[in-house]
């Protein structure tokens, strides 16, 4: 079978992470992974990217690209996972109540996991953390009842937990918490308000979901314990830079 590669722009990525981001997007099963770096490092340069990123279904190796991440899809049942989150206490001394300013949270995002970006040598953290940032900014403009921040008795936000809904699944997309509360008690919390307020809402979902990088073992091991396990789903994703960044 014959394999397509074509380059969309990124305009999201775009002057943030590189002045001119792409995505690539592969039609078939190359035979030659190294194909896929030959055309970037072709089209992609002649086109005018700084950087094109990819992602496949398995692992390659692929010469000119960088290996930045394995994202791991994990799922479970809506009403397990909220019985599971419901017999984990809050902790006394915090309040929760819905984000609607994403300003709010943003020196929590020095706490945040590790993604496909600040694993790359060739992004400085603060465009790692102005990126994340705006990713947070339009999710919460996107899914305004599915964001939720923790208030301690002192006024200073000791986390927070932004969902969407994608389809016909609850997606939890991003938790922080403060090492302070890392207990697992606060996250749980967090995760049970926002799907408290889901199932409200949208009585008809049944699934949630979320993406982890595959060396997260920590978020993994938390969440199987409230429900949700891995269904064999992997993106291993790719950065390919043009220039030498």
């Amino acid at each position: 079978a014959m394999t397509e590669f074509d380059i969309e722009p990124n305009h999201f990525d775009s002057g943030i992470i590189a002045p001119k981001v792409g995505t690539l997007r592969v039609r078939g099963r190359p035979s030659n992974p190294n194909a896929i770096g030959e055309f970037v490092a072709s089209h992609g340069r002649a086109a005018g990217y700084d950087l094109i990123s990819l992602s496949l279904s398995s692992y390659e190796s692929i010469r000119g690209c960088q290996h930045v991440g394995t994202l791991l899809d994990l799922e479970g049942e809506a009403d397990l996972v909220l019985r599971r989150l419901q017999g984990v206490p809050t902790p006394h001394s915090v309040t929760l109540r819905v984000l609607t300013d994403s300003k709010e949270v943003e020196p929590l995002l020095e706490f945040s996991n590790q993604t496909r970006f600040s694993a790359d040598k060739h992004v400085a953290p603060v465009l790692v953390r102005r990126h994340k940032m705006k990713l947070l900014e339009h999710y919460v403009a996107q899914n305004p009842n599915f964001a939720a921040v923790a208030i301690d008795s002192n006024n200073a936000v000791a986390g927070f937990q932004i969902s969407y809904v994608e389809k016909d699944v609850f997606v939890f997309y991003e938790i922080v918490v403060v090492p302070l509360y890392r207990t697992g008690f606060l996250a749980a919390s967090l995760l049970a308000y926002n799907l408290r307020r889901l199932l409200a809402a949208r009585p008809d979902i049944r699934r949630v979901k979320t993406g982890i990088y595959g060396d997260n073992a920590a978020s993994r091991g938390f969440f199987a314990r409230i429900g949700l396990a891995d269904v064999g789903r992997a993106r291993f994703y790719y950065h390919c830079w043009t220039t030498d960044g």
